[in-house]
């Protein structure tokens, strides 16, 4: 075996895209506690509103308010992980987010966060999706991971 100086070429590993995935979360069903605790805690908080403000409509309003805020918890949503992104199922619409609008992502303790924005900021998240995993954390790290691994590769490679 010759000895020049020169270091081998790196390994090559070949990456096979996991399988596609889909997570079904309904606050009131997956994390009924939580969710109901948010809930009685708007109710809480819309009544001292109403309360502290001398009428009824502030908290009522306030109550609004937090409901649209927890929406994603109140009703049944799907999610399909896939090659061409995250298709996204709410009441009977359907929406997709490519992986090429996906520049962050952070790990939580029940999900995904993924986020627009390359440079994450405090008001990212407002612009982000949350996406639960359930109890299929594995693939939905794996579909994320693969994927915007790979767009990030090529984006780079073709920036250069």
């Amino acid at each position: 075996m010759e000895t020049s100086g020169k270091t081998a070429p790196p390994s090559l590993r070949i990456r096979v895209a996991p399988e596609e995935v889909t997570v079904r979360y309904w606050g009131l069903r997956d994390e009924p506690l939580g969710t109901w605790f948010r809930v009685f805690m708007g109710g809480v908080a819309s009544a001292v509103a109403g309360h502290f403000l001398g009428h009824e409509g502030w908290g009522w309003g306030t109550l609004a308010l937090i409901l649209v805020t927890l929406w994603r918890n109140l009703i049944p949503l799907r999610f399909e992980i896939g090659p061409h992104g995250i298709t996204q199922f709410v009441l009977g619409r359907k929406s997709r987010i490519l992986w090429t609008s996906i520049l962050n992502y952070q790990v939580l303790a029940h999900g995904v966060l993924l986020l627009p924005d390359a440079a994450v900021t405090r008001l990212s998240p407002l612009r982000g999706l949350y996406l639960p995993w359930g109890s299929q954390k594995e693939q939905v790290l794996a579909n994320v991971e693969y994927y915007l691994a790979s767009w990030a590769a090529a984006h780079t490679i073709s920036s250069h």
